[in-house]
């Protein structure tokens, strides 16, 4: 199935366990919470409907452009294999990644196929029905956890790029442990500061583009370590990054 937002006939691939009529059934009593977005009918709680991709499929009965529709929060795997999350319209009888989907909000997933929730803050316009700000979203209505959940702030002091240091909060997770992020102003602009992990053997202090998955070639990356196997960014050991990071490296605590 060509999915929506790519115009390079990226397909989707759907698995299900219920009839396309129950697709739009509560299953039982595990939801999500939408909230925060610029698109208002799309804030609210949804109910888990089915799978989508393997994962949990959530829908919401709302009134969009003054008719009842029904607004779908799903998993879509890609055919360049990565796998992105999406809020869309998807007509009663048509299964969710086809063109007939409105389609409002994207995130991307970790690419594992066991992140099985889906971004709490990482959230792109995927058309211009929709408006900012993106959402957030929290499962059963309380932000998601997980098991290398284990510091909720990350204190970055001490780099020569002063912009870079300060309380660094959990955002999101990425590549299986805690995503942190900051605001600042960095050359005359305000951008976001990401501290991540990237293929289980590096963190990064980077300028991710808005929309974008950490770890790509489209980062500004400033500061780096190696990974020391606690789940969490290391205290020491940071390297400058030639060229846009600034003598001397952070330490984290």
């Amino acid at each position: 199935k060509t999915c929506k937002y790519n115009p390079h006939h990226i397909f989707c691939s759907v698995s299900f366990v219920f009839h396309l009529k129950q697709y739009f059934t509560e299953v039982d009593g595990a939801c999500v919470t939408v909230k925060g977005a610029g698109t208002e009918a799309v804030n609210g709680t949804y109910k888990r409907s089915g799978t989508c991709d393997g994962v949990d499929m959530y829908n919401k009965k709302a009134v969009w452009g003054n008719r009842a529709v029904i607004f779908c929060l799903f998993r879509c795997f890609l055919s360049n294999d990565e796998r992105m999350w999406f809020i869309s319209i998807v007509p009663e009888n048509d299964e969710p990644g086809t063109d007939n989907d409105i389609d409002f909000y994207y995130a991307p997933s970790s690419g594992s196929p066991n992140d099985d929730f889906p971004s709490q803050t990482i959230w792109t316009l995927a058309s211009s029905y929709a408006t900012q700000p993106g959402p957030i979203c929290l499962r059963n209505g309380v932000a998601r956890l997980d098991s290398a959940r284990r510091n909720d702030k990350v204190h970055v002091e001490r780099a020569g790029l002063d912009a870079v240091n300060g309380v660094y909060e959990r955002a999101d997770q990425w590549d299986g442990v805690g995503l942190y992020t900051k605001r600042a102003f960095w050359n005359g602009t305000i951008v976001t500061f990401t501290l991540f992990r990237s293929e289980r053997c590096r963190w990064f202090i980077s300028i991710v583009p808005y929309g974008r998955n950490p770890g790509s070639n489209t980062d500004t990356d400033l500061y780096t370590a190696e990974d020391v196997g606690t789940n969490l960014p290391p205290q020491v050991q940071w390297k400058s990054i030639p060229g846009f990071g600034k003598e001397p490296p952070p330490i984290c605590s």
